[in-house]
């Protein structure tokens, strides 16, 4: 004789865990069409910069929507890396972060000044003068534009 199932507490647990299992699925699911779409109808970027930054908003915005889709298993399904999102995530909300960084430009330009005005500096030198002029730049800042 074949076993029915009586409707235990065992078989009902079971089944609110697989009901749960199968919400957790399509919303990942959804997360997934969703984040392939954008992501085909942008353009591949150098080395995949830009659609890697284009994964980071889709789970910064699923997060900001409310999904059931955790951080960590948005960044498995899209192939990036956690840290790189909180640090993108990071990065796109620090105002003091963007306000302090100087465009390569400028820097290249002060390089040449200094470099002009005193020709006997090196790359030491000129990230001190460049320091004493209120640029906050490091060396290995000063030996990639002196190149």
């Amino acid at each position: 004789m074949p076993f029915v199932a009586t409707g235990g507490y065992k078989e009902q647990t079971r089944m609110a865990e697989l009901e749960r299992l199968v919400g957790q699925l399509y919303a990942e699911n959804e997360f997934f069409k969703k984040s392939i779409d954008q992501i085909g109808r942008q353009k591949q970027g150098r080395g995949g910069k830009r659609s890697t930054g284009v994964k980071y908003m889709l789970i910064k915005e699923s997060l900001e929507s409310g999904s059931q889709i955790s951080v960590n298993r948005a960044t498995q399904l899209l192939g990036v890396s956690r840290c790189g999102f909180w640090f993108y995530k990071w990065l796109r909300q620090s105002k003091t972060w963007q306000m302090n960084a100087i465009p390569d430009i400028d820097v290249r330009n002060e390089i040449q000044r200094i470099a002009v005005e005193f020709p006997a500096y090196g790359h030491r030198w000129i990230t001190a003068e460049l320091r004493n002029r209120s640029y906050s730049v490091n060396y290995k800042r000063v030996l990639r534009h002196e190149g």
